[in-house]
C-alpha cells in the first residue's frame, strides 16, 4: 500500500487522534489533484454507506461556503456514488469536510500516539504550506512568526501573544512545522531545550508520559536535554530511535533525504535501528552515520553539524555543492547549477550566516570563481562568471 493511500485509510478509519483534523484537511486539499489521491478516495467513497441528513448537508454547506468550494450538489439519497462522477475536488472537500464537523464516523477517535500514526501524521504535515512557524494543538493553528514556544510550568502552553491552557495541552498533541529558511525554538515543560531547524516537522504530546518523554521528527533538531532519572528522553526519527537521560545532541532526519544523523555535543546517547538490530552508544564528538540500513559509527567535527544553530557554517574540508546544499537549506531556497563549480577543490574556513544569503555568496564568489543570479526561490550559480546580481 502507497503512503498516501495509507494515510487516508488511515485517517477514515478513525486511526488517528483528534487533533490531527486542521492538518489532514490541509493536506487534503493541496493534494485534490493527486491521481493517488483520487484512486484512494474514489476506493473509499464507493466502499461507505452513509445517508446524510439535512443537517449534514446544512453543515456541509456552510463549510463549503467557508473554504471557498463551489462544485456540483451532493448526492441527496446515497453515498454509493463514485467520486469521479460527483468531480474528486468535490468529493475531496466533502469527505474531509464531513470528518471535520465529526459527521463521516460515528465511533470514537483514539488519542494515543504510536509510532505508525505520529509518522502517518508527519507525513501528511506541509512545511510549504505555511509562511511563518506554525503550532497545531487540536482544532487551534497558531502561528509563530518569531520562532518562540514556550511551554509553561503549569502545563499550558504560549505561542506569540496567544496561551493555551493545560487543559487542552493534556489530551492531545503538539504539532510544529517549520517552514523554509526559518527556525525555531520551543521550551518544553520538562526543562528541554529543542532549536528545530529549517523544513522540520516536529509531534509530540502535549503532557509527557509518567515513564518516558518521547518526540517525532522529521527535519532536524538540536536538543539539550533536561535530565530526569526517571523518565529517558526519546527521540523517534525515520529510521533510528535515539535514547537519553539528559545531554545535548543533534539529530537530522529529513523524509527527503537518503542520509541522516545523529551528532553527540556532550553526555551520552544511544542510538537504536528501527528493526532493533543495530545498537550504539556515543561519546561527544562522536556521530551515527545512518542509511540504506547501515549505521555507522564516526569521530566528527560537531561544528560542521550545528552550523545552523550558531549561525556560523565551519567548512572541514567541504565540496562547493556540499556548502551550497548547505546554504539552500539554511536560507530556503533552491540552488541550482553549483556541480560546475570547481568541484575537485575542498574548502576550509568560517562563514556568518547572520547577513543575506546575496552578502554570503558575495564572499565565496571570488575564492571559488562563480558569479550567481536569484530569482524568487531559486539562485542559479554561473561557474567561472565573477558577475552578481
Amino acid at each position: 500500500m502507497s503512503a498516501t493511500k495509507n494515510i487516508l485509510k488511515r485517517y477514515y478509519g478513525n486511526l488517528y487522534a483528534k487533533d490531527s483534523h486542521a492538518v489532514f484537511v490541509s493536506w487534503l486539499l493541496r493534494k485534490k489533484d493527486d491521481p493517488k489521491v483520487q484512486d484512494a478516495l474514489e476506493e473509499i467513497w464507493n466502499n461507505t454507506y452513509v445517508t446524510p441528513n439535512s443537517d449534514t448537508l446544512m453543515r456541509l454547506e456552510e463549510v463549503k461556503e467557508r473554504l471557498g468550494i463551489s462544485s456540483p450538489a451532493a448526492p441527496k439519497n446515497s453515498h454509493r456514488t463514485t467520486a469521479r462522477s460527483a468531480g474528486m475536488w468535490m468529493v475531496a472537500a466533502c469527505v474531509a469536510a464531513l470528518v471535520g464537523l465529526g459527521l463521516f464516523f460515528s465511533s470514537p477517535w483514539t488519542e494515543e500516539l504510536d509510532r505508525q500514526g505520529a509518522f502517518a501524521q508527519l507525513e501528511a504535515m506541509d512545511p510549504e504550506a505555511v509562511s511563518a512557524t506554525t503550532v497545531i494543538v487540536g482544532e487551534r493553528v497558531l502561528s509563530a512568526p518569531t520562532g518562540t514556544i514556550r511551554h509553561t510550568r503549569d502545563g499550558g502552553m504560549v505561542v506569540g501573544d496567544r496561551e493555551i491552557c493545560a487543559e487542552e495541552l493534556r489530551s492531545g498533541t503538539v504539532k510544529i512545522l517549520v517552514p523554509k529558511g526559518k527556525r525555531a525554538s520551543v521550551d518544553l515543560a520538562d526543562g528541554t531545550k529543542v532549536w528545530i531547524n529549517s523544513g522540520t516537522k516536529l509531534i509530540y504530546p502535549g503532557k509527557f508520559a509518567r515513564r518516558e518523554r518521547e518526540v517525532y521528527l522529521d527535519g532536524e533538531v538540536y536538543l539539550d536535554v533536561a535530565r530526569d532519572e526517571e523518565r529517558p528522553f526519546t527521540v523517534n526519527a525515520t529510521d533510528t530511535s535515539v535514547k537519553v537521560l539528559g545531554t545535548q545532541f543533534n539529530v537530522r532526519s529529513y523524509g527527503g533525504e537518503a542520509q541522516r544523523s545523529v551528532v553527540l555535543v556532550e553526555g551520552r546517547v544511544e542510538v537504536e535501528s528501527l528493526d532493533g538490530v543495530s545498537k550504539e552508544v556515543l561519546q561527544p564528538g562522536q556521530a551515527i552515520i545512518s542509511g540504506g540500513g547501515e549505521m555507522i559509527k564516526r569521530d566528527v567535527n560537531v561544528g560542521s553539524y550545528i552550523y545552523w544553530k550558531t549561525g556560523e557554517l565551519r567548512l572541514e574540508g567541504e565540496t562547493p555543492e556540499e556548502i551550497f546544499d548547505k546554504l539552500g537549506r539554511y536560507y530556503g531556497v533552491e540552488i541550482v547549477g553549483s556541480g560546475d563549480v570547481r568541484a575537485e577543490k575542498l574548502y576550509r574556513g568560517r562563514l556568518l550566516l547572520g547577513d543575506s544569503l546575496e552578502e554570503v555568496l558575495g564572499v565565496i564568489a571570488v575564492g571559488m570563481e562563480f558569479g550567481f543570479r536569484r530569482e524568487g526561490d531559486v539562485v542559479t550559480i554561473d561557474a567561472g562568471r565573477l558577475r552578481t546580481k
